[in-house]
């Protein structure tokens, strides 16, 4: 049993050293998205629509701050009221798919709607596929 030791104990020592290194360059890798995040939870905490939306993104896919879809949905919802029409896609989205909520078409349409006025593409798709399908309003083709 000693000599299998006498190998595995510096492999076991050099891996631990490694992924220490590894690690290390992972999370200096990602100071630039931190700074970047840090600003802009700044200027959204001031009231910018913008901002929060960005904030919202960040949060959505983790960069920058910690994965979160609930603190997410906290800076879409923000923006959103404030007549962001990419946050107000953000949040019909979440309802849509039901990430950080309960799935709830009804309300995604109407928050798909109010970024569809604006002329927002993508909510225009997604209100359209809704309309086809009949998912939280009622089905229509003409609408669709």
């Amino acid at each position: 049993m000693k000599p299998f030791w006498r190998i595995a104990a510096p492999v076991i020592c050099v891996a631990l050293i490694c992924g220490a290194a590894f690690a290390w360059h992972a999370y200096k890798a990602k100071a630039p998205q931190r700074r970047l995040a840090e600003a802009t939870r700044v200027d959204a905490e001031r009231g910018d629509a913008k901002a929060q939306f960005d904030l919202g993104h960040m949060c959505f896919h983790g960069e920058g701050v910690p994965q979160s879809y609930t603190e997410a949905l906290r800076w879409f919802r923000k923006a959103a009221d404030q007549g962001n029409a990419k946050a107000q896609y953000a949040v019909g989205y979440m309802y849509d798919h039901g990430q950080a909520v309960h799935q709830d078409y009804a309300t995604a349409s109407l928050w798909y709607k109010k970024a569809a006025d604006q002329s927002y593409a993508k909510a225009q798709v997604n209100l359209s596929r809704m309309y086809y399908f009949g998912l939280g309003v009622p089905q229509d083709y003409t609408q669709a």
